[in-house]
Order: structure tokens, then C-alpha cells, then sequence
């Protein structure tokens, strides 16, 4: 699935970047977001992933 989304999605979607790239669920999987559905992917560079992830996180804390 990773390979198929960079197909559609090429560079990362926060900051443009092509090196270093993930794939990431949109809705995160500890809030139920769907593991295996393309639509709830998006492509992201390692930093920008952290970001992401770190403030999902602190979302679920308040």
C-alpha cells in the first residue's frame, strides 16, 4: 500500500519533501482509523510524521 500511495502522492504532503518519506494513516489507528484504506493514507517526511504523530497524541490526552 506504502508503494501505491507514493505513486499517487510523490512528495510529502506537509512540507513537499521527496527524501525520507512514510506513509501515514490520516486517522490514526489508536482513534480508529481504518489500517488498509488508501483513502486514509497520505504521504509524509520523516520529520513531519513525528510532528504529526506527537500532536495526535496530545489530542488524545485532553
Amino acid at each position: 500500500m506504502r508503494d501505491q500511495q507514493l505513486e499517487r502522492e510523490p512528495s510529502g504532503r506537509r512540507c513537499s519533501s521527496t527524501q525520507n518519506l512514510q506513509a501515514d494513516h490520516i486517522i490514526e489507528i489508536a482513534d480508529d482509523g481504518a489500517l488498509t484504506d488508501p483513502g486514509n493514507l497520505q504521504i509524509f517526511c520523516d520529520d513531519c510524521h513525528r510532528v504529526k504523530t506527537l500532536e495526535a497524541r496530545a489530542a488524545r490526552r485532553q
